[in-house]
């Protein structure tokens, strides 16, 4: 017949801890771990936010090709390109118009509402004012010919509205744009 065997066990009562820290440092680590997890699930949600919206823009000048191959511009042509997602453009505003002091002679304006552009590597839109270069007698020695545009636009889906403003002056010394003042969001 088989033995039991007996086994002694030993229960050890082991005092109370000797301070506070050792039952609260967990804790304390605990919550700071929280804290840090939530800060970092906001700075990712803000990051995919911005990583994942559509950013609207003007470029300054059009060049093309001639048949000979040479380059020249096209002050004419406003080309804007749209890049990272696709936008609905909700409203588009662009003015030429001639300054001279504070009087401001508009040339040409035009709005365009619901326009839907989608991204794409090697293309961009443009809006064309065919009669800008019969325009370019009336701009005498005083005054300056300027391009006004304003992009109102959000994702496709919607959200936020973003927008984009350029207001920029012809250099008829080398027949281009020159950038001028950006406001952007």
């Amino acid at each position: 017949m088989d033995s039991i065997k007996s086994i002694k066990v030993f229960i050890e009562n082991l005092p109370p801890p000797d301070g506070w820290y050792v039952t609260w440092a967990p804790i304390i680590i605990a919550l700071c771990a929280i804290f840090v997890s939530l800060y970092s699930l906001h700075l990712s949600r803000k990051q995919y936010r911005d990583s994942s919206r559509p950013f609207l823009f003007c470029l300054t000048n059009y060049l093309a090709l001639r048949n000979s191959g040479d380059p020249f511009h096209r002050p004419e042509i406003l080309p804007y390109k749209v890049i990272n997602a696709p936008a609905l453009i909700k409203k588009m505003k662009i003015e030429f118009y001639i300054q001279s002091g504070t009087e401001k002679t508009v040339l040409h304006s035009a709005e365009v509402k619901d326009l839907c552009i989608y991204p794409a590597d090697m293309t961009e839109s443009s809006y064309t004012y065919a009669e800008l270069t019969a325009n370019f007698t009336r701009c005498t020695g005083g005054s300056t010919l300027k391009r006004f545009v304003r992009f109102d636009y959000t994702a496709l889906p919607g959200g936020k509205t973003y927008f984009f403003e350029n207001e920029g002056e012809y250099n008829f010394t080398d027949n281009t744009w020159k950038r001028g003042t950006e406001k952007v969001s």
